[in-house]
């Protein structure tokens, strides 16, 4: 009977062995087919656990979310069962290294690799563990191992492309990401896309991206988000028509994407990701940007409760709507272009009034403001010395006395590399005289000509009381006597055809086209009008922006310097620099002081009232170069400055952190004019003595 008994119960233990493992079997195929609900309910009812089914278990439970349970169900395995169980170390390595703890992780790969030398999916753990922890030597023994034990592994390729591309290595990465996607083609371009542009590999990241796009695998919003971030890549690449083409196909496939209409807007103003010109610009495309401006910007409670909050001046409670993101960036576009717009058309009025003999023009004391005639008078016995007519102004007293200005070289440039090595390398101005080779001809820059061919775009104009531009003024024209303030003068949006109607007006007051971002506004049929020297692209340069200065001259712009190297190609008119060499910032007082805001009225009325800014900034030097005061400056004294007369034709390459007074001349034509390009390109060196200059003044140096 007793052995019976023992017989009966063998049996049954059997029984629920095979039991057990039938539904551990049926389980496991639940977990492989990702049904995991199905799974918890077959593997809840095993009793007593195996280690299997503690470790189905715990995957089915970090496959819910549940991670703290699969943890205790894996060690529950380790510690109650069998300590020896490698795929429940393996389990559980993979998850701290999910929960980013990753020195447990590396703890339990070890011990899984103890168990199991020949794990090579667990080598490739512990070299992704050892990653996170900053451990490189150890992690590229790991996967060395991994790449032994098993090369076919899609995954590990895949890892070894991202840890090329986070050290740079842009053709080693795109071999490894090649090898995973030979392994597994199903793999997914578009992450790789993502990964290249987040280490600003933009050529890379658009060759996965086009690629991710011929696998035609995407659709709704993974298609959608394809799209914006390879067109993200194009702009980056400064591929801006690529990048529009990608956005019009974003909102072909999802019309109603506030991210896609922003985007191609901001691309059709040149006001995208690459911009370094004008924040907000309503130049090219503004009819069909506003649409899609408006279009970014949402047609629901959200807007009305960011309008409510604006009617009532709740400024702490907008900042909470706001946060400056693509919904306040439309809004500042759009309200932007909206108001520039609308002084475009107030500009035509004038210069239509003025065409027909009704404007300024007519009389040559019109215009004359009462309510800051006063304060002009002030403003023009302080600048007279500083201003004087603009463009050659021979030699100062003070340079006399030094021996006379420092020439520049004028010469021609015979390659990219005698470019590079003589002027670019060595930080050395010179005027050039075969740059401008192959620009438009001078009569194709005549005020008749240019508004010929660009009447209708807009362009946005400063306007200056004295014709000084970006310069200090009286703190007691600002009831701050004793202070200087620095003025941005005001500007206004116009179309170029008004400007050039404009300039035959005698008006009291400078017109004065200034820093235009040619992309901005003008466009393509410009810049084919002043291509780059293949000298200067050729040499390795990169360009930033084209900036157009367009005058009747008189104008000056006061000393400070650039942080770019710069080409200065002179058209039409003269520009007389005077020029230092960067190391002499510490004997040119940049001087930091607070920002004015000027407010400009047709014809002729200017208004300050208010300080734009109580925080001292830094932009220029505070020495009057006409007539220096050497008792309130006296570091100044026996700087002997370079002097270039840019003539026509003639192009200055000025380094990065030359300081420069400009002054323009007009040509003798009736109008006359003043025309100029220059090239902002990336410094080649950071000039360390610009921070130690400014370490001494109170603020910092800033676009105004």
């Amino acid at each position: 009977m007793k052995k019976r008994l023992l017989c009966c119960a063998a049996l049954a233990a059997a029984a629920s062995v095979h039991a057990t493992q039938d539904q551990e079997a049926q389980a496991k195929a639940l977990v492989d087919a990702h049904r995991f609900k199905e799974a918890d309910q077959v593997l809840s009812s095993i009793q007593p656990h195996t280690c299997n089914s503690y470790t189905l278990l715990g995957r089915t439970k970090a496959n819910l979310g549940d991670f703290q349970q699969a943890e205790a169900l894996y060690r529950a395995c380790i510690t109650t069962v069998d300590a020896s169980f490698e795929p429940a170390h393996a389990a559980l390595a993979k998850l701290l290294t999910h929960l980013q703890r990753y020195d447990e992780a590396a703890v339990e790969y070890d011990r899984t690799l103890e168990l199991n030398p020949g794990n090579a999916e667990a080598c490739l753990g512990a070299g992704r563990a050892a990653a996170a922890q900053g451990q490189e030597d150890r992690a590229a023994a790991y996967y060395e191992r991994s790449l032994q034990l098993d090369p076919s592994n899609p995954l590990l390729w895949f890892d070894l492309g991202v840890r090329a591309a986070s050290k740079g290595d842009v053709d080693g990465a795109v071999a490894k990401f090649a090898a995973a996607k030979q392994l597994n083609p199903s793999l997914d371009m578009a992450i790789v896309g993502r990964i290249h542009a987040g280490y600003q590999q933009y050529e890379a990241a658009a060759a996965a991206f086009e690629e991710a796009l011929q696998q035609g695998t995407k659709a709704g919003a993974a298609l959608l988000e394809l799209l914006i971030g390879y067109g993200q890549v194009a702009e980056a690449l400064r591929d801006d028509a690529r990048a529009e083409s990608l956005y019009r196909r974003a909102l072909t496939s999802a019309p109603d994407s506030k991210e896609a209409h922003l985007l191609l807007a901001n691309v059709l103003t040149g006001t995208g990701i690459a911009n370094l010109g004008a924040l907000h610009a309503c130049g090219l495309n503004a009819a069909e940007a506003r649409e899609h401006w408006r279009a970014a910007l949402p047609l629901d409670a959200a807007r009305e409760a960011l309008d409510l909050c604006r009617r009532r001046a709740r400024r702490w409670t907008c900042a909470a709507l706001l946060r400056k993101g693509p919904l306040e960036a439309a809004r500042e576009a759009l309200d932007l272009c909206s108001k520039e717009l609308k002084e475009a058309e107030q500009w035509a009025e004038r210069a239509h009034a003025v065409k027909e003999g009704r404007g300024p023009s007519t009389s040559t004391g019109a215009a004359t403001p009462t309510s800051t005639s006063t304060a002009k008078r002030k403003l023009l016995t302080l600048v007279a010395g500083r201003k004087g007519k603009g463009g050659d102004q021979g030699e100062r007293k003070w340079v006399t006395e030094l021996g006379g200005y420092l020439e520049v070289p004028r010469v021609a440039i015979t390659s990219a590399q005698h470019f590079w090595d003589a002027y670019v390398a060595e930080s050395r101005p010179a005027v050039i005289t075969n740059f401008q080779d192959g620009f438009a001809p001078t009569s194709s820059w005549s005020w008749e000509a240019l508004a010929q061919r660009f009447g209708n775009e807009l362009v946005h104009v400063s306007v200056s009381q004295s014709g000084r531009f970006d310069g200090p003024e009286d703190g007691g024209l600002w009831g701050l006597p004793g202070e200087e303030i620095l003025v941005r003068p005001p500007g206004s949006t116009m179309r170029f055809g008004d400007f050039a109607t404009l300039m035959r007006a005698n008006l009291t007051e400078t017109f004065y086209i200034e820093y235009l971002a040619v992309h901005q506004y003008l466009g393509k049929a410009a810049t084919d009008m002043m291509p780059l020297p293949a000298a200067a692209t050729d040499s390795g340069l990169e360009l930033v922006l084209t900036n157009l200065w367009m005058s009747k001259g008189g104008t000056t712009e006061v000393l400070h310097y650039d942080e770019y190297e710069n080409l200065l190609c002179q058209l039409r008119g003269t520009k007389e620099l005077t020029l230092f060499p960067p190391n002499d910032i510490g004997r040119l007082y940049y001087t930091a002081r607070k920002k004015g805001h000027l407010e400009y009225e047709y014809p002729g009325n200017f208004k300050r009232d208010r300080l734009a800014d109580t925080r001292a900034v830094v932009f220029s030097s505070g020495v009057n170069l006409q007539s220096p005061d050497f008792k309130k400056h006296p570091k100044f004294k026996g700087l002997r400055p370079h002097r270039v007369v840019l003539q026509p034709g003639e192009v200055l390459f000025m380094p990065a952190y030359w300081h420069h007074e400009v002054r323009s001349k007009g040509d003798d034509e009736n109008p006359p004019s003043n025309i100029a390009v220059n090239f902002w390109f990336k410094n080649t060196t950071y000039f360390e003595a610009e921070q130690r200059g400014l370490a001494s003044a109170a603020g910092f140096k800033s676009e105004l």
